[in-house]
């Protein structure tokens, strides 16, 4: 696994636990936006929400308590009563490796035409962008339960954030998986999350 240096101490401080998009909300909107029978095949959904992470004897490493577990226990129900086969991550299940997996067998399994809709709950950090990509100088990162929150020499490098640059490979294949008939829906409720899906946008 390749280890992502992080100059930052402890990156960009992490904003708090506000919530910016309620999900009964978006689910109520994907009643009406989502099409009926519109060249659609299947429909998928993959839900990923933390609300517990660990919590370290170095209080520098430890993510505060936040509600992303909530969005998925709203939403699945209403997702499932719409037709998508779900799939859920939730807190301890929700790691860098449990959510690289689970974005490949997503990948892996739709078809030309399926409707897909991914959702992202819990905390996002800025941190300080290694390939040069990003105007602002930063990358986006969704924090997974087995991300720690600083930098420290010989014990965390960051190699657990999922960066923009990483879920975009993703989504880019799913986007082009279901091609010009499928629907990619991707809801990230997370600070710092405003640019995280550009190549995706930058491609429709």
């Amino acid at each position: 696994m390749t280890t992502i240096k992080y100059r930052q101490l402890c990156y960009r401080k992490p904003c708090s636990d506000t919530r910016r998009i309620q999900p009964f909300l978006i689910a109520v909107l994907l009643l009406f936006l989502l099409p009926s029978n519109l060249f659609a095949q299947q429909k998928h959904a993959l839900l990923i929400g933390i609300s517990d992470y660990p919590q370290y004897k170095d209080s520098d490493a430890s993510w505060s308590r936040i509600h992303g577990a909530n969005d998925v226990q709203l939403l699945s129900p209403i997702l499932s009563k719409q037709g998508f086969k779900v799939t859920t991550l939730t807190n301890k299940s929700a790691t860098h490796s449990s959510i690289e997996k689970s974005l490949k067998k997503l990948s892996q399994s739709i078809q030309p035409g399926d409707i897909v809709y991914i959702q992202l709950s819990g905390h996002g950090q800025a941190v300080e962008d290694e390939n040069e990509d990003e105007v602002d100088g930063w990358d986006e990162a969704f924090i997974p339960y087995d991300a720690k929150r600083c930098y420290k020499e010989n014990v965390y490098r960051g190699e657990n954030h999922l960066l923009d640059d990483e879920l975009n490979n993703h989504l880019n294949a799913i986007r082009k998986k279901v091609g010009e008939n499928g629907i990619v829906y991707v809801v990230i409720d997370a600070c710092h999350a405003g640019s995280a899906i550009d190549s995706l946008r930058r491609r429709n």
